[in-house]
């Protein structure tokens, strides 16, 4: 267990330095909502209907972060070779796994909790109830994290399959 919140810590402290993953996560997806897609939300006619359009951004932001900050870390960690150095570290692989998995979900919930708050508070739909869906998602989500962790398989260099896994998330946005 101590491991396992070494990694977790070392990990936070270094997804909290990288700026790129928080502007991905949470002021992209703001600037889309509050600034392209403004129309959309001026013309919501009740609540529902803004908490249905915030709940789009949470598919994006859950699964992003998954597939960025899961699968294709470990891939980034298998391609330059630490993958065997941690299992052979921790004497097994889940230790740093679990690691992973712990980091990225509080990233989520962070990211999650952030965009919410700023967009729910813009359009004067700010709930608790609304913080605590979007954690709740989060939750239900798991499997999805869990799956992540096959993209590390993918016999595919990591930059290229950085920019094929984004260009296939990009879409989301869209889709509504």
């Amino acid at each position: 267990m101590r491991q396992v919140l070494a990694f977790y810590l070392l990990y936070l402290k270094m997804l909290l330095a990288e700026k790129i993953a928080l502007i991905w996560s949470v002021i992209f997806p703001v600037v889309i909502a509050l600034v392209f897609q403004r129309g959309f939300l001026n013309d919501a006619t009740d609540e529902k209907e803004i908490v249905q359009y915030i709940s789009f951004f949470w598919v994006f932001i859950i699964i992003s972060t998954y597939i960025n900050g899961i699968g294709l870390q470990i891939a980034r960690i298998r391609e330059y070779g630490l993958l065997k150095t941690y299992v052979m570290i921790t004497g097994n692989r889940y230790t740093f796994l679990t690691a992973i998995l712990l980091t990225q979900i509080s990233f989520g919930a962070i990211s999650l909790l952030l965009f919410t708050s700023i967009v729910s508070i813009y359009y004067r739909a700010f709930s608790f109830n609304l913080l605590l869906s979007s954690l709740i998602v989060l939750l239900v989500s798991f499997p999805l994290a869990i799956a992540s962790v096959s993209i590390a398989a993918i016999p595919i260099k990591f930059n290229n399959l950085s920019t094929i896994m984004n260009i296939l998330v990009y879409p989301l946005f869209f889709s509504h």
